[in-house]
């Protein structure tokens, strides 16, 4: 517990606390317990199931955790429902202050301020000598009734008494964060900045994504920055790789309320919108509802739906298409294109091409069978599956544990058995097996019984076949076999279909495919059901990180997050959303949401136990925390085993780095290997970078951006417009014009699209 008070080594404290668990010493000790599980729930490791494994007659701790898991998801009323008895009954001197500190915090959050007085009165709240978390929830309870002054000083005694016990971890008390609040209101600015920095700092070295999204929050609003929407949006998207849907959704509902004051309604509503969803995901009505009606004064009248054509123009503007582009791939005019742009832009309420992904990212929830755990095309297989088999309930058992990232062993063994008995005859039993064998890596043996099937299943064993050929380095033979089932124009599958199509022909190169097969599918007049929208995000999120669209990519990639930890779905080895997310934050600048989500995935990666998961995840590491080309070349050793692409993305990672250090030798060696590995199993989008990043490192040696060129650079790649940049660096736009072109022409590029592709340091 010493780690996690001290807001350092979160790793370590972790591995500390599960080890502890698992002495029978710790069992017989109910503090022991207690500060193990606590130290787990405040890393944002999953406490409750710890809890709920314990042995201990009569302990408390299984409820009071399985309460603070419902709080932190926004189950508010599951969580009354066992916060209430808790805290009327607890006798624990340790335990009683927590929870009835808690339970006052709780009836705030349902909006009963009224309760929450009556609760702390009821357990000593107006003494002068309380417990540091009942300090912090009487601040809670002025701050609700717009009392500052009393709500600052009862938060900073707070933390004068943590201090003291050598407790100054953010994620352990929200006392700073709340001081700052204060001050803010009361108007004493400079101690509202000096509180919002110092939780900041302390977050960052905690690590932990909720709490950091909590401090960034506090720092965009009483730190005094500039930049408080995009600090704000950038907390957001770390309370939700978090999975806190419910703050997440306050501070959407915060940002919207900000753009339509500031008149960007197109924005406001896309943000009103994600906090909506996130409300309604946790079951969170009166906040949902409360939204809603903002959202409903900003529309002063329905928005009209917009055309196939449209779609399919927008879509393609979204993406990076010129008019004129747009126009001969869709044979139309090019005036035609433009008064389609035009009618999106009016329906839309946006101003221009920038603001198209506003519209076009919905938000929605993951569609699963009763009794089914989330796996890839579930809904489908579940329809067409007949009747269960005896090992149907192992197979799930074997997704359900591989969705978690536990016991892989297990996982592999449970499918192997369901795959040599007598249930292959049961569709939903072998399809969750395969899938299952899959996510533990196994994927020799999930083809081997892919083979065995002899007909059998028919167009679900050849997508299977498909899928695991890409994996195996084979899209070529992925497309071709994909191409089939779409084109017969009936499956069940499609959705599923046209995600993974999407996926190969991105290895492929064929990017033009690519978009067709997404545009298809976007302006479909009859969409498929819902249940594989993570699958279809995540082959989005790589379409457009292909296209070096960061933005738009790191949208979707944690929108496909969202909806799999909604899912239950924890485990890197079923989607590597966080690595992909991680490379497009940092491509964008977004440096925390990088390293977060890159240290979250590598410490995931790393429990499952399958190498080629710890590849990926410690391929993007290595990029956005290590950034050395020594950890990338650990990770792409890793990788060296497994099929091309995860292992081509290392190493064209690893040559950008040698080159930003003018190891121009081993650059050219390593981008050489690239292009023929590439060559040699059909990606020609790597083939293709290979042969362009030689070409600009020739032109690069020798050559050095002066400092000015660099910082300008820097920005640019981050995503600031040229006009920002001036405003930012005092300078002429024609200046920030003239260095860009300077930049361009120094590392052999044509703009901003090729400045963003580069992850490494700009030398």
């Amino acid at each position: 517990m010493a780690l996690t008070d001290a807001g350092r080594r979160r790793p370590d404290a972790v591995r500390l606390a599960e080890r502890a668990l698992t002495d029978p010493r710790c069992e017989r000790d109910p503090r022991c317990l207690y500060d193990a599980l606590t130290t787990l729930a405040l890393a944002g490791e999953p406490a409750a199931d710890a809890a709920n494994r314990l042995t201990v007659p009569d302990s408390i701790l299984p409820i009071l955790f399985r309460a603070r898991a419902a709080r932190f998801e926004g189950d508010l009323d599951t969580a009354w429902s066992l916060y209430e008895p808790l805290h009327r009954t607890v006798t624990d001197p340790r335990l009683r202050p927590v929870v009835v500190a808690e339970t006052v915090e709780l009836l705030l959050d349902r909006g009963d301020p009224a309760g929450a007085g009556a609760a702390l009165a009821g357990h000593g709240g107006a003494e002068a000598e309380l417990a540091p978390e009942l300090l912090c929830a009487r601040g809670a309870v002025a701050m609700a009734g717009g009392e500052f002054v009393t709500a600052l000083a009862d938060h900073l005694a707070c933390g004068r008494a943590l201090r003291l016990g050598g407790v100054v971890n953010p994620a352990r008390s929200a006392w700073r964060r709340r001081a700052a609040s204060c001050a803010h209101r009361t108007g004493q600015a400079r101690l509202a900045a000096d509180l919002a920095e110092q939780e900041h700092e302390a977050a960052l070295a905690w690590g932990e994504p909720r709490t950091i999204g909590l401090a960034l929050a506090t720092l965009a609003v009483a730190g005094g920055s500039r930049e408080q929407i995009d600090l704000l949006d950038e907390s957001a998207e770390l309370l939700e790789a978090a999975g806190a849907a419910v703050e997440a959704g306050d501070i959407r509902h915060e940002v919207g309320s900000r753009l339509w004051r500031d008149g960007r309604l197109a924005f406001a509503r896309a943000q009103f919108n994600q906090a909506i969803a996130r409300f309604q995901g946790a079951g969170n009505g009166h906040r949902a509802a409360r939204t809603e009606a903002a959202l409903a004064r900003l529309r002063t009248r329905p928005e009209p739906a917009l055309t196939r054509n449209e779609t399919r123009v927008a879509f393609l503007a979204l993406v990076g298409y010129s008019n004129r582009d747009i126009a001969a791939k869709l044979f139309l005019a090019v005036r035609t294109v433009e008064f389609h742009l035009s009618q999106v832009y009016r329906k839309l309420g946006i101003r221009c091409r920038d603001e198209l992904w506003t519209g076009m990212l919905d938000t929605g929830t993951v569609v699963k069978p009763p009794g089914v755990p989330y796996v890839p095309g579930g809904v489908a297989v579940a329809q067409a599956a007949g009747a269960a088999s005896p090992e149907r309930v192992r197979a799930l058992r074997a997704v359900a544990l591989a969705n978690h990232g536990h016991d892989r062993a297990a996982v592999v063994q449970d499918a192997a058995l369901v795959l040599g008995s007598d249930s292959r005859g049961d569709l939903l039993a072998f399809w969750c097996a395969v899938l299952a064998l899959v996510h533990a890596g196994a994927t020799d043996l999930a083809a081997y019984h892919c083979e065995r099937q002899n007909g059998q299943h028919g167009e679900f064993v050849t997508a299977l076949r498909a899928r695991l050929a890409w994996l195996r380095g084979d899209p070529g033979t992925a497309a071709d076999l994909l191409r089939g089932l779409l084109d017969d124009g009936r499956s069940p599958l499609r959705e599923l279909l046209v995600a993974w199509s999407i996926a190969a022909a991105v290895d492929l190169g064929d990017l033009d495919h690519a978009h067709g097969l997404a545009l298809d599918h976007l302006s479909d007049p009859d969409p498929p059901g819902p249940g594989d929208k993570p699958e279809l995000l995540a082959a989005l999120g790589d379409l457009a990180l292909a296209t070096d669209h960061q933005d738009l990519a790191r949208a979707a990639f944690l929108e496909c997050g969202h909806l799999l930890t909604a899912a239950c779905v924890h485990n890197p080895a079923v989607s590597a959303w966080r690595s992909r997310a991680s490379l497009c934050a940092d491509a964008s600048g977004r440096r925390r949401l990088a390293a977060v989500l890159a240290e979250r995935e590598l410490a995931l990666a790393r429990r499952w136990g399958d190498r080629r998961t710890i590849g990926v995840a410690a391929h993007a590491h290595a990029v956005v925390v290590a950034r050395t080309p020594e950890e990338i070349a650990k990770a792409a050793d890793l990788l060296a085993d497994y099929p091309a692409d995860a292992l081509l993305r290392a190493r064209y990672d690893l040559a950008q780095f040698l080159s930003s250090g003018h190891r121009y030798p081993e650059a050219r060696t390593v981008l050489r290997a690239v292009g023929e590995l590439a060559a040699k199993g059909g990606y020609q989008r790597w083939s293709s970078r290979a042969v362009a990043a030689l070409r600009r490192l020739s032109q690069q040696a020798g050559i050095r951006l002066t400092a000015q060129e660099r910082k300008i650079a820097e920005l640019a790649r981050a995503g600031l417009s040229n006009r920002r940049i001036a405003e930012s660096q005092n300078l002429t736009l024609r200046t920030i014009e003239f260095h860009l072109s300077s930049v361009y022409r120094k590392l052999g590029i044509s703009g901003r699209r090729d400045l963003a592709a580069l992850r490494t340091p700009l030398m």
